[in-house]
């Protein structure tokens, strides 16, 4: 990884942290399950602890929350339900960026991955990639489950010539470049069928006008102490956070305010 940073001239960059959610707020939690072992999930509720106290005190201040991926170790149409019946209990947008814990992408029987998409569907009515305006934070969200690891050509086409605003949030489970991978848990010699055409730094930005600036946020991380659960890295136009929850006491999620990425401190 450090080797990638050097040849590329990859930059670290810092996110602020805030102490209380600003109103039209997005929230943005990676790797939600945190660990296998999670003091912080109790089985009635199956989300942590801390997740819910932060929705109930804010829910007023959030336009849309995003679960970025790997919501639940063990999925079940019942977990689905009460994330769903969660968060309309309270009147709130939300999307999920699956991951491969949520729809596995691993090498199983086809028919048990059907199965497992066809639950999730059955549950909600989510359309990748999702592409979201709110008060001029504009966001993609995207499927690494089922659709290419990086943005595709019609992707990129939107983001030169559709969007309506030069800052855009892409948020997605995997990571979306080869220079950062080693921030997540994808391993480099496991190629999956939806990540052989994922493009380096370089090559994409040939692809994206200098005017946009892209903020990638990352959820494939936060299970392993051996990496960071935060990570921000800077390239010319680019922005590259990856962050997930470990079931860590300090654990963060990403706050999107004004066209910003904040840290927010669960308690």
């Amino acid at each position: 990884q450090l080797f990638h940073e050097k040849i590329n001239l990859i930059e670290d960059c810092k996110i602020s942290e805030i102490k209380k959610i600003p109103y039209n707020s997005i929230l943005v939690i990676g790797h939600l399950y945190g660990a296998k072992q999670n003091d912080f999930i109790k089985k009635e509720q199956y989300l942590d602890t801390r997740v819910i106290k932060l929705i109930n005190e804010n829910q007023k201040k959030f336009d849309l929350i995003i679960f970025n991926g790997d919501i639940f170790f063990n999925p079940t149409k019942r977990k689905w339900e009460y994330i769903k019946n969660f968060m309309e209990e309270k009147n709130l947008q939300f999307m999920i960026a699956p991951g491969n814990h949520d729809i596995t992408n691993e090498i199983v029987k086809i028919e048990d991955k059907k199965t497992q998409q066809k639950t999730f569907d059955n549950v909600f009515n989510f359309n990748y990639p999702s592409i979201l305006l709110k008060k001029n934070n504009e966001i993609i969200v995207r499927d690494t489950i089922n659709m290419n690891w990086s943005p595709t050509e019609n992707e990129i086409t939107f983001i030169n010539k559709g969007s309506e605003s030069n800052h855009i949030f892409i948020i997605q489970h995997h990571t979306a470049l080869k220079d950062f991978r080693f921030y997540t848990h994808d391993k480099l010699f496991y190629k999956r069928h939806n990540n052989k055409n994922i493009l380096n730094l370089k090559e994409f930005l040939k692809f994206i006008k200098p005017e946009k600036n892209l903020t990638f946020i990352i959820g494939d991380a936060g299970a392993y102490d051996y990496q960071n659960r935060i990570e921000c890295k800077t390239f010319k136009n680019l922005n590259y956070i990856v962050n997930g929850l470990g079931g860590k006491i300090d654990d963060k999620v990403i706050i999107i305010n004004a066209n910003k990425s904040f840290l927010y401190k669960l308690n």
